[in-house]
């Protein structure tokens, strides 16, 4: 079965586009600062509402990066990577993108139990 992608409009291309520019900023000065002054330093990407690695444009018809695909991409890379949606199927893209990462998908059916994952992986790293 093919997989669908959800047409998105112009305020979302911004949006992503909005990502793709903080995750490259943010993990650049993680990378500056563990370099630099902690060599133990790590920094995860977590996405509570990954969606698809994909998206079609309502505007062009053109398929888009979706978020998980943009925090894939980029450089210098996260530590580890943490994405759940609803649906096993739209991570596809996700599970042949990158094997030199470590990233974890996780599955929710309804939104109570999102949240319990992102509690488990806030604990994982000593977050309260």
């Amino acid at each position: 079965m093919a997989i669908q992608y959800d047409e998105i409009g112009i305020w979302s291309e911004v949006k992503l586009a909005i990502v793709r520019e903080y995750a490259a900023a943010y993990s650049r000065i993680m990378e500056a600062t563990r370099r630099n002054k902690l060599d133990r330093l790590s920094w995860i990407y977590v996405d509570a509402y990954a969606g698809p690695g994909y998206h079609l444009s309502k505007k062009t018809g053109e398929t888009v990066e979706g978020s998980p695909l943009i925090a894939l991409n980029t450089a210098p890379p996260f530590c580890e990577y943490h994405f759940i949606d609803t649906e096993p199927a739209r991570a596809e893209p996700m599970k042949t993108k990158n094997n030199a990462v470590t990233y974890y998908l996780y599955f929710a059916s309804q939104k109570p139990a999102a949240l319990n994952i992102v509690n488990y992986i806030f604990r994982k790293y000593g977050q309260p």
